[in-house]
């Protein structure tokens, strides 16, 4: 069977006639052509016995292999190895896990190879196309029909088809644009007794846009995957028919129960606009902002936790608090993150806030409601190892457009 991936062909209706591919699809044998467009995926062919099974699989970021040392903290090595602390030495030196430890990390390693599974398991779908029609499996095999399906079924000993499979019956996808699909069929007699099977990489024509936000995806799927050496970031996923929103897997670096989750809400909000400029705040779990120019999507932006915007000096002006703990130093963390952008969408400013010098135990940032002044509250650790009350603080100078330490 040959399976191919062209253009639409001009005047293509889903009537089962297939004048519209000659000169595309060969003239003998059987062979099956696909189609993907913003709207679903057309497909057509001939195709002899006259039932085929049809998967399509998406492609998306992989999730990062999770090792044991992730059960006390350390990094991400030795899939499956549960026989040494290897976050407390190196490889050669890792003293030997406790028999307790070890059930742990053999317990962790478990979850984490079904939330692999339950991961994969959304890019797939299973389709059968016969004289009937086309049905889907739903996620517990059962053979389903499609709602808004449209085509035509022809012939006795050998179908010969066209249909139109809408996005909401389709698999999830994991990258944007979409440039290529997995696709296996396996052909099937009346009697099952025969089965032959095709597994092939479709490179699309044309790489295809769900909408909406199909320019912002693209260049937020584009920065996240070309970071993912730098910091792993978290998996996304979306429906072609509800492209407006996301699944995010949470980063399995820490395998606990809520790392087996996945988080679903809307991929963009807007929060803010000035002149050329709009910002749209990714979903928060992404720690991202997006700085759009004359609809066109142009940089990024960290975002933390409390997003504020502010219109101010005829800029935008954009503050997000960081409150994290710094295995490096043992210790508490809190940074402020400030940017000024300009009208055209020029970042004039990017700065950072924090202690150079931290010893801190339990610390927060603090703000007042005009945001004029922000700080560090929390106990600081002096050099013996007691704690006492300390604030930094910083104050908005309008002169400097900037934030200035207080003594």
């Amino acid at each position: 069977m040959s399976i191919l991936a062209p253009t639409m062909p001009a005047g293509f209706v889903a009537d089962g006639k297939l004048d519209e591919w000659a000169g595309v699809a060969p003239e003998k044998g059987s062979w099956l052509a696909l189609v993907m467009t913003p709207e679903g995926l057309i497909v057509a062919g001939r195709v002899n016995p006259p039932r085929l099974d049809l998967t399509i699989r998406m492609p998306h970021l992989p999730l990062p292999e999770v090792g044991p040392a992730v059960v006390s903290g350390g990094g991400i090595y030795n899939f499956g190895d549960c026989r040494a602390d290897y976050a407390r030495a190196d490889h050669r030196s890792a003293p030997p896990l406790t028999p307790a430890k070890q059930q742990d990390c053999r317990s962790k390693v478990s979850q984490h190879s079904l939330f692999v599974d339950r991961f994969e398991a959304q890019f797939v779908r299973r389709y059968v196309i016969d004289f009937a029609g086309v049905r889907a499996f739903n996620d517990k095999a059962k053979l389903l029909s499609i709602d808004g399906l449209e085509g035509d079924y022809r012939g006795v000993d050998v179908l010969e088809f066209e249909t139109s499979i809408p996005a909401s019956a389709l698999p999830r996808v994991g990258t944007a644009p979409l440039r290529k699909m997995v696709v296996q069929v396996e052909g099937v007699t009346t009697s099952r007794e025969a089965r032959s099977s095709v597994r092939s990489e479709l490179k699309l024509p044309d790489p295809v846009d769900f909408p909406p936000w199909e320019a912002e995806r693209r260049f937020l799927f584009q920065y996240l995957e070309s970071s993912r050496d730098a910091w792993l970031p978290l998996p996304l996923a979306y429906d072609p028919a509800d492209a407006s929103n996301v699944y995010v897997h949470q980063h399995p670096n820490v395998l606990t129960p809520s790392s087996l989750e996945q988080y679903h809400g809307p991929l963009f909000t807007p929060i803010g606009k000035l002149g050329r400029v709009e910002l749209l705040h990714a979903m928060p779990r992404l720690e991202t902002i997006l700085v759009v120019v004359d609809g066109k999507p142009e940089t990024t932006l960290q975002a933390h936790r409390g997003v504020q915007v502010l219109h101010r000096a005829g800029e935008l002006h954009v503050l997000s608090v960081w409150e994290y703990y710094e295995y490096s130093t043992g210790h508490d963390m809190v940074t402020w993150f400030f940017y000024r952008i300009a009208p055209d969408g020029t970042v004039m400013a990017s700065e950072n806030y924090q202690d150079h010098r931290p010893r801190w135990r339990t610390v927060s940032g603090f703000h007042d409601p005009t945001y004029t002044r922000i700080g560090i509250r929390g106990m600081g650790v002096d050099e013996n190892g007691r704690t006492y009350p300390k604030t930094i603080e910083w104050r908005y100078e309008p002169n400097e457009k900037a934030y200035m330490l207080q003594p």
